[in-house]
């Protein structure tokens, strides 16, 4: 990126990089599922006078626990053609982008606002394709006769090509499946990364060096503040789920509102979730800051004598050694490498349930195996 680009010496590995410069997220999808959209999280590559990092491109993840934002996927362009003999009626709609083309397995979706349209008696609804996307090909239509993703279900079988569009059987709107973004409730906790490379069973060594630019938004559409984020995560080769997995976690935590202070820590194979440092200096919002987190876990399992140290460089300023312990243990009983390298991940408002809402930005995301500096 134009001033900052991060380059490492080539003295070392550089396990992965990219400054999204391009458009593209370059290697993230080396195992077919590198980046991640669930239920209401939004992604998108975003670029604006304010928070372009170097007047170009960053990466952009949109948050939210309860209830809906308007996505910035668009509004599907509905109409109707002659055919079929039913009554008049009313249908709405989401537009839903998929990749891969798989119905099982890890899946990333784009979902679009909801759009609804009055169908004349004898007349069909045609719903005309979505517009390309980044690393999307397919899309799935849902659909249903009253508003809210309670309502809507699947109308296709299996994903239509873009550029491809639907029209409603002559029998009517179906049911295939219930609409994959929907909330029984409020929840103030949502697990989501939207970056993690590289296949989690591959194991990149035990001392890495992790580093992104980020860029916390201060909410505009009415949700409040997160009260925790992670940030950066790294996993044993074995993936979430197995009892012996074990993972070492940044994260951002304001409980005051004034700041974010950061902590690094673990949590299971074995572990009681501990802390290996807690900063205390605060990452403000509407700032870019360069995070770069060095973790070299602890060997062999069981031992303390892991490195975990962090560096933080606010735009334009220096760079600081804000976090250090080099006698901690995270890996207890599992003796495997790393195995997925994570960026992004949980939005939480501790305490409480409600509308919670965060805008992220993430630039110059790099995996290696030495210092990278900002």
């Amino acid at each position: 990126m134009s001033g900052h680009v991060s380059t490492a010496p080539s003295s070392g590995t550089t396990f992965f990089s990219d400054d999204f410069e391009s458009g593209n997220f370059n290697a993230w999808d080396s195992d077919g599922h590198g980046f991640v959209w669930k239920d209401a999280v939004n992604f998108s590559y975003a670029v604006t006078s304010e928070l372009a990092h170097g007047g170009t491109y960053s990466l952009r993840a949109h948050f939210t626990t309860c209830g809906s934002l308007s996505s910035p996927h668009g509004t599907p362009s509905l109409g109707q053609t002659s055919g079929g003999s039913l009554g008049a009626h009313t249908v709405y709609v989401k537009e839903v982008l998929v990749w891969p083309n798989t119905p099982t397995g890890w899946t990333n979706r784009l979902y679009s606002n909801e759009a609804n349209y009055a169908v004349s008696a004898n007349n069909l609804l045609t719903v005309v394709s979505p517009a390309a996307a980044e690393g999307f090909y397919y899309y799935d239509v849902y659909a249903g006769s009253s508003t809210g993703d309670a309502n809507l279900k699947k109308q296709n079988s299996v994903p239509i090509s873009i550029g491809t569009g639907w029209t409603e059987p002559v029998g009517g709107i179906g049911n295939l499946g219930s609409y994959p973004g929907s909330f029984s409730g409020c929840s103030n906790s949502q697990t989501k990364e939207f970056l993690r490379w590289p296949n989690e069973t591959s194991g990149i060594g035990l001392h890495i060096f992790k580093h992104a630019w980020v860029y916390f938004k201060t909410p505009e559409t009415g949700g409040v503040k997160p009260a925790l984020r992670k940030l950066m995560r790294s996993n044993g080769s074995q993936f979430n789920g197995d009892p012996s997995t074990w993972e070492g976690l940044l994260v951002a935590e304001d409980t005051d509102g004034t700041g974010m202070t950061l902590r690094y820590g673990n949590q299971g194979d074995g572990l009681a979730q501990q802390n290996a440092f807690i900063t205390t200096n605060k990452l403000d919002y509407d700032t870019w800051y360069c995070l770069e987190l060095e973790e070299q876990m602890n060997a062999p399992p069981g031992t303390a004598n892991g490195v975990f140290r962090l560096w933080v460089t606010p735009y334009g300023q220096s760079t600081a050694l804000w976090g250090e312990n080099d006698a901690f243990e995270v890996r207890h009983v599992t003796d495997s490498n790393i195995g997925l390298v994570m960026f992004g991940d949980q939005a939480q408002e501790e305490g409480a349930s409600g509308h919670l809402d965060e805008l992220r930005y993430f630039d110059d995301v790099v995996v290696s195996d030495h210092y990278i500096g900002p």
